[in-house]
């Protein structure tokens, strides 16, 4: 815990106290997966931010790999239901992420929607701070992902089949 600044509240992972702070959580934020132990409250809203560009093989995109054989597909597709939002930085990360987790419209890093939706780059360093995540007055859908299976099923869902190419099953 070298890394978390002096006066910082913070929990150790597997504490009695990381457990009080899920349990009570309004929003859980992570950028790989909370484990299978980690139970969605009514209410809360997990939001997923991955973690850099991928740039290597990803989630069900996997299968196909007899390195994979140990992974189990289901508990990841289990741990990807539980998410409301799927952050994606750019445009070829969203296809990435959409490829091999379950399908949402993406939701762009409000900095990055920000720079890249404005027409002239004059726009773009005359307009001030970056809007805030969900801001309606941002310029362009900063979060358009509609809720995942914690309050409606996801509309399309990778298929877990091992030793096919990873393909779209309707839920």
């Amino acid at each position: 815990m070298d890394a978390v600044p002096e006066g910082v509240d913070h929990v150790r992972v597997g504490s009695r106290a990381y457990w009080a702070a899920v349990a009570r959580a309004k929003y859980l934020v992570n950028n790989v997966n909370f484990a299978d132990t980690v139970v969605k409250r009514e209410g809360q809203i997990h939001l997923q931010t991955h973690h850099g560009t991928p740039l290597k093989t990803m989630g069900l995109d996997q299968q196909k790999y007899p390195a994979s054989t140990h992974m189990n597909f289901a508990k990841l597709l289990e741990r990807c239901d539980r998410w409301d939002f799927s952050l994606s930085s750019n445009s070829f990360s969203t296809a990435v992420w959409s490829g091999c987790t379950p399908a949402r419209s993406p939701a762009w890093r409000p900095a990055t929607r920000a720079t890249t939706s404005w027409s002239t780059p004059r726009r773009r360093t005359s307009a001030g701070p970056a809007p805030r995540w969900g801001s309606p007055t941002a310029p362009g859908p900063c979060c358009t992902c509609p809720p995942t299976a914690s309050t409606s099923p996801v509309s399309h869902r990778p298929s877990t089949s091992r030793g096919s190419p990873t393909s779209w099953a309707p839920t």
